[in-house]
Protein backbone atom coordinates (compact mmCIF):
# COMPACT_ATOMS: atom_id res chain seq x y z
CA UNK A 1 0.00 0.00 0.00
CA UNK A 2 1.16 3.52 -0.51
CA UNK A 3 0.42 4.36 3.16
CA UNK A 4 3.45 1.57 4.02
CA UNK A 5 5.65 3.00 1.20
CA UNK A 6 5.09 6.99 3.37
CA UNK A 7 6.23 5.02 6.29
CA UNK A 8 9.30 3.83 4.39
CA UNK A 9 10.20 7.60 3.02
CA UNK A 10 9.60 9.08 6.30
CA UNK A 11 12.13 5.93 7.27
CA UNK A 12 14.57 6.99 5.47
CA UNK A 13 14.39 10.94 5.62
CA UNK A 14 15.24 10.34 9.18
CA UNK A 15 17.92 8.44 8.31
CA UNK A 16 19.15 11.10 6.07
CA UNK A 17 18.82 14.22 8.52
CA UNK A 18 21.00 11.60 10.96
CA UNK A 19 17.43 12.22 12.98
CA UNK A 20 17.94 9.22 15.16
CA UNK A 21 15.10 9.96 17.77
CA UNK A 22 12.75 9.81 15.27
CA UNK A 23 14.22 7.19 13.28
CA UNK A 24 13.76 5.09 16.68
CA UNK A 25 10.07 5.86 16.82
CA UNK A 26 9.79 3.26 13.38
CA UNK A 27 11.74 0.69 14.75
CA UNK A 28 9.68 -2.22 17.34
CA UNK A 29 11.22 -3.36 20.29
CA UNK A 30 11.97 -7.18 18.82
CA UNK A 31 13.26 -6.08 15.27
CA UNK A 32 15.80 -7.74 13.36
CA UNK A 33 18.06 -5.07 11.66
CA UNK A 34 20.64 -6.62 9.12
CA UNK A 35 23.44 -4.45 7.40
CA UNK A 36 25.34 -5.33 4.37
CA UNK A 37 28.38 -5.99 6.27
CA UNK A 38 26.81 -8.40 8.89
CA UNK A 39 26.14 -6.38 11.38
CA UNK A 40 22.90 -6.69 13.23
CA UNK A 41 20.70 -4.63 15.75
CA UNK A 42 17.60 -5.92 17.71
CA UNK A 43 16.48 -2.17 18.64
CA UNK A 44 16.58 1.24 17.59
CA UNK A 45 19.46 2.32 19.97
CA UNK A 46 21.33 -0.73 18.45
CA UNK A 47 20.58 0.36 15.01
CA UNK A 48 21.30 3.95 15.23
CA UNK A 49 24.92 3.40 17.04
CA UNK A 50 25.44 1.39 14.35
CA UNK A 51 24.36 4.27 11.98
CA UNK A 52 25.80 6.71 13.56
CA UNK A 53 29.34 5.03 13.53
CA UNK A 54 29.03 4.63 9.93
CA UNK A 55 28.58 8.01 9.71
CA UNK A 56 31.67 9.08 11.59
CA UNK A 57 33.69 6.61 9.09
CA UNK A 58 32.40 7.72 6.09
CA UNK A 59 33.56 11.55 7.26
CA UNK A 60 37.21 9.94 7.21
CA UNK A 61 36.70 8.33 3.86
CA UNK A 62 37.40 10.70 1.18
CA UNK A 63 35.55 8.57 -1.25
CA UNK A 64 32.36 7.64 1.34
CA UNK A 65 29.62 10.42 1.49
CA UNK A 66 27.07 10.36 3.65
CA UNK A 67 23.95 10.55 0.86
CA UNK A 68 22.08 8.62 -1.03
CA UNK A 69 19.60 8.59 -4.04
CA UNK A 70 16.57 6.65 -3.61
CA UNK A 71 15.76 4.95 -7.31
CA UNK A 72 12.99 2.97 -6.48
CA UNK A 73 10.56 1.91 -3.61
CA UNK A 74 7.19 -0.40 -3.32
CA UNK A 75 5.26 -2.28 -1.05
CA UNK A 76 4.27 -6.16 -1.41
CA UNK A 77 1.00 -7.98 0.62
CA UNK A 78 2.21 -11.26 1.27
CA UNK A 79 -0.15 -13.80 0.95
CA UNK A 80 -1.12 -16.08 4.26
CA UNK A 81 -1.45 -19.82 3.38
CA UNK A 82 -4.42 -20.82 5.38
CA UNK A 83 -3.13 -23.12 8.60
CA UNK A 84 0.03 -20.75 8.47
CA UNK A 85 1.25 -18.42 11.03
CA UNK A 86 4.91 -17.25 9.79
CA UNK A 87 6.79 -13.89 11.28
CA UNK A 88 7.51 -12.92 7.67
CA UNK A 89 3.32 -12.79 6.93
CA UNK A 90 2.96 -9.65 9.08
CA UNK A 91 2.14 -6.28 7.44
CA UNK A 92 3.94 -5.32 4.22
CA UNK A 93 7.07 -5.50 2.65
CA UNK A 94 8.98 -2.50 1.02
CA UNK A 95 11.97 -2.93 -1.16
CA UNK A 96 13.81 -0.16 -2.38
CA UNK A 97 16.96 0.24 -4.14
CA UNK A 98 19.50 3.11 -3.36
CA UNK A 99 22.53 4.83 -5.37
CA UNK A 100 25.06 5.71 -3.00
CA UNK A 101 28.88 7.15 -3.33
CA UNK A 102 30.13 3.09 -2.47
CA UNK A 103 28.02 1.14 -5.16
CA UNK A 104 24.16 0.13 -4.79
CA UNK A 105 22.18 -1.17 -1.83
CA UNK A 106 19.02 -2.79 -1.87
CA UNK A 107 17.20 -2.50 1.33
CA UNK A 108 13.66 -5.17 2.88
CA UNK A 109 11.37 -3.32 5.20
CA UNK A 110 9.27 -5.23 7.23
CA UNK A 111 6.70 -2.94 8.62
CA UNK A 112 3.19 -3.52 10.37
CA UNK A 113 1.28 -0.47 12.08
CA UNK A 114 4.03 1.91 10.79
CA UNK A 115 6.87 -0.13 13.22
CA UNK A 116 9.84 -1.71 11.03
CA UNK A 117 10.11 -5.12 12.26
CA UNK A 118 12.77 -6.72 9.89
CA UNK A 119 15.02 -5.02 7.71
CA UNK A 120 17.97 -6.21 6.07
CA UNK A 121 20.79 -4.77 3.17
CA UNK A 122 22.51 -6.16 0.10
CA UNK A 123 25.49 -3.91 -1.53
CA UNK A 124 26.88 -4.41 -5.12
CA UNK A 125 29.74 -2.60 -4.64
CA UNK A 126 30.79 0.31 -7.87
CA UNK A 127 33.33 -1.24 -10.58
CA UNK A 128 35.97 -0.27 -11.17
Amino acid sequence: SQSTVDVFKEIDKAWADRDYEALKTFISDNATLEFEDGQIAKNGEEFTAILESKYQESLSDENKEWAWVNTYAFAIKPSKPEGTNFDNNRGEWVTAGFEGSDGFYMEWYQIENGKLLKWSQTKRSQSK
